[in-house]
């Protein structure tokens, strides 16, 4: 078992970890400026164009931490907004990263753009491709 002066030694280390840990956060948050997002900009502004059409894409993954149904498989038009919103941070994380160069950065900082206009469009508009009525009565459909 052990004792209190090892379990003071003990204690004392992991609070010399946290304030070196705290003096690097804090270094790398004076490091950037105020208001600047790690993730790249889009390259292009999103138009009304864009949403629909070819533009209707569908998801590859499911947002790590996406607690709804499954989005992937799925068109933006037939997803959740919220879904979607975690769709486009998941997009600007791998943005952040940019392990594979700068054009894969800005393609997925476009992506994200493109999925927040989904949602925005979305929370405008909740019946769109693939949601049917609740209240629709079928019972008149002989087969």
């Amino acid at each position: 078992m052990a004792t209190a002066a090892d379990i003071m030694a003990k204690l004392d280390e992991l609070v010399s970890k946290v304030d070196n840990l705290t003096a690097r956060v804090e270094a790398l948050a004076k490091a950037r400026p105020a208001g600047a997002s790690a993730a790249p900009r889009a390259t292009k502004p999103i138009t009304r164009d864009d949403i629909g059409g070819p533009r209707d894409w569908e998801a590859k993954f499911n947002p790590r931490d996406w607690k709804g149904d499954s989005l992937k498989g799925l068109r933006f038009s037939e997803c959740p907004a919220d879904g979607l919103d975690e769709y486009a941070r998941s997009l600007d994380y791998f943005a952040s990263k940019a392990k594979d160069g700068p054009e894969k950065a800005a393609k997925d900082a476009d992506a994200a753009a493109l999925v927040r206009a989904w949602a925005e469009f979305r929370r405008a508009n909740p019946m769109t491709v693939g949601d049917a009525p609740a209240d629709e009565d079928d019972s008149s459909i002989p087969f």
